[in-house]
């Protein structure tokens, strides 16, 4: 299978995120027939919110979602932004704890960038 990147239009967002209305700068990963992930941020009033969800299928590509997190990533840049681990991914938490993120309360935690 042949996967590629993209950037993400509307529909592509809708397909995971269906209630998703703020503006948004994110990335799909899709083989040749259709959109297997998508990942990047949205802005909520002063807040860059990092999201990504991805068709199970796509487990089978570690190296796949990982560049697709250097992908989210690099839309951060050098800003601080939250995330909400997600629920239905019992390893969201060790993700986003393994990139930097630093647990909040509940299932929000924060990526601050690092000073040189």
């Amino acid at each position: 299978m042949s996967l590629r990147y993209r950037p993400a239009t509307r529909l592509d967002i809708q397909l995971f995120y269906p209630n998703l209305t703020h503006t948004f700068r994110a990335w799909v990963v899709e083989n040749e027939d259709r959109v297997l992930g998508v990942g990047g941020v949205y802005y909520d009033g002063d807040f860059i919110i990092v999201f990504s969800r991805s068709e199970p299928e796509l487990d089978k590509y570690p190296l796949a979602k990982a560049r697709g997190l250097k992908k989210i990533m690099e839309i951060v840049g050098d800003k601080t932004c939250l995330a909400i681990a997600d629920e239905k991914f019992p390893g969201s938490t060790k993700l986003l704890e393994r990139i930097g993120f630093k647990h909040i309360e509940g299932r929000v935690y924060k990526w601050t960038p690092q000073t040189k």
